[in-house]
């Protein structure tokens, strides 16, 4: 828990994403193991058996560059362990053309913009290669894993591969948000185990955790950022409050001003909304996840408040959360939930 469920700074916002949603797993699989196993509904038609180079080729990549989450994949069954690793797989070679080192933007550009050929032609059912294969094997057998997902996803990467970020308003901000984080949330629901009769009703939810807990990530990381020349609190939000950009650019700064806390309090509070709204659709999900799911909204609101405690400067100090505090969250929420029904998974429906 302590690397997974408060990912820190990191190129790839989506793999930041992935990992956060690798915890969910873990922490799923402590508390209702059996909920994951292969007796868990429903019940998917397996990946047909040509698959299986292109499968060994996806594994390999997810445990050579996360190897935390291949042992989360291993607490599902086999059709969604595939499924994980099929989606995954796509994701970390996006993933490597914005974490490379080498390469102009207009280059990593250029390399994205042939991934989107690629991804059409894979829901064309012409895939480019074995990995798209595996990819297109996967979203036949869950359709709602859509073309527009992982496009969205192709978005967020050219905004960070384009270098400078600016954002002149919170609709800007908020899609970045989800093509980075929230449609992660979403192309998790089918992969968890949410029927299809359910889906639509828990996708707006979903969504919104996501783009929070991306949200509380930009604003633990003001300073971090600001190190590679990255601003992403709307301009808009900076000309109500009166803080200039430069401020916000300043690491030399022994602190933010104080209209500087007063905006990032603004952003604080809306992502403390978007938590709420994500809380609501906890109880759509299947109950192997819902006290994981929990959690993750508990721990990201305990981050908010140790930003409180800081007195919304993040500049100055980046915001973090100890293993002990991390613990107390969990224990407490597990404390509340055997109150309420005397069993983690069955009392987290109530939360």
């Amino acid at each position: 828990l302590h690397s997974v469920m408060l990912p820190g700074a990191s190129p790839s916002h989506q793999h930041s994403a992935m990992r956060c949603w690798a915890g969910v797993l873990m922490l799923a699989a402590v508390l209702c193991p059996a909920a994951l196993g292969a007796a868990s509904p429903p019940q998917r038609t397996p990946l047909r058996a040509s698959a299986s180079p292109a499968l060994a080729e996806a594994s390999a990549l997810l445990w050579q560059y996360d190897s935390l989450l291949g042992w989360a994949s291993r607490l599902f069954d086999t059709d969604k362990r595939q499924a994980l690793t099929a989606v995954y797989a796509w994701c970390r070679r996006a993933d490597e053309i914005v974490d490379s080192a080498s390469g102009t933007p207009a280059e990593k550009l250029e390399q994205l913009r042939q991934r989107r050929e690629d991804l059409a032609s894979l829901y064309r059912g012409e895939p480019h290669d074995q990995l798209d294969g595996l990819l297109l094997e996967t979203v036949r057998i869950h359709p709602a894993l859509g073309e527009q997902l992982f496009s969205a996803m192709l978005d967020g990467m050219e905004t960070d591969a384009a270098g400078a970020v600016r954002y002149e308003s919170w609709a800007e901000l908020e899609r970045y948000c989800y093509c980075v984080a929230g449609v992660v949330g979403e192309m998790s629901l089918p992969l968890l185990g949410v029927p299809p009769e359910q889906l639509t009703e828990a996708v707006s939810p979903a969504v919104s955790l996501g783009n929070a807990v991306q949200l509380v990530n930009i604003l633990r990381d003001i300073g971090a950022d600001a190190k590679l020349g990255r601003v992403y609190l709307p301009r808009e939000d900076l000309e109500r409050f009166g803080v200039r950009e430069a401020e916000l650019l300043d690491v030399c700064s022994s602190r933010l001003s104080e209209s500087g806390r007063k905006l990032v309090e603004y952003e604080a509070d809306r992502a403390r909304a978007l938590i709420a709204e994500g809380i609501c659709g906890i109880e759509l999900l299947p109950r192997s996840v819902q006290f994981a799911v929990r959690a993750i909204a508990e721990l990201h609101l305990a981050m908010l408040a140790q930003l409180e405690v800081q007195e919304y400067d993040s500049l100055s100090k980046r915001v973090r959360l100890t293993l002990p505090a991390k613990a107390a969250v969990i224990a407490k929420l597990a404390a509340t939930s055997a109150l309420a029904g005397g069993d983690s998974a069955a009392a987290s429906m109530s939360l």
